[in-house]
């Protein structure tokens, strides 16, 4: 990588071009102005985030030659998932579990990061991929940050899946 990024010298961000490598070094520990500091900080700052998207294309890149089992959907599993839930699906959650099966749907691992306020219907969502994991003969963990929280799902886990066949199953850290 260092010889990769002495190789984009000229490049660019907001505040014009940015100076060699070489310049920057000396201009960060002995500027002879203010803006000469400046200009070899935005310099590393560049260098960085370089560095940190070409890691992160190496490592999507290797997690798209990586194979997975893909999960099959059929119609009778989807009425059965969504059975499992008292409530309609909002537009955004029906976006989120579209975008969620075309991922379980593919033979490379998932990496998808759902977020969304508190209600949002995240935990919903959450459970509609443990579901789809467990029909399609899989384990799946549902992981909270808090025991508060933990608690809170096990609960309604437990309340939606009264009368399937899908175990549930808590672990705690505290204990």
């Amino acid at each position: 990588p260092p010889r990769l990024l002495a190789a984009v010298p000229s490049g660019r961000l907001d505040g014009g071009p940015l100076p060699p490598l070489a310049a920057a070094a000396r201009d960060l520990h002995f500027p002879t102005a203010l803006e000469d500091a400046e200009h070899a900080r935005r310099r590393f700052a560049f260098d960085e985030l370089l560095v940190h998207e070409l890691l992160l294309a190496r490592r999507r890149a290797a997690r798209a030659r990586t194979a997975a089992t893909p999960f099959r959907f059929t119609p009778e599993l989807e009425r059965r998932i969504r059975a499992r839930f008292p409530f309609r699906l909002t537009d955004a959650q029906e976006r989120a579990v579209v975008a969620l099966r075309a991922d379980l749907e593919r033979a490379t691992p998932m990496s998808r990061l759902l977020q969304g306020d508190v209600g949002a219907g995240k935990t919903l969502v959450a459970v509609y991929a443990c579901l789809a994991c467990v029909a399609n003969r899989r384990q799946a963990a549902f992981v909270a940050p808090t025991e508060v929280l933990a608690r809170q799902h096990e609960a309604t886990l437990r309340r939606w899946l009264e009368g399937s066949d899908v175990r549930v199953e808590a672990l705690y850290g505290a204990r």
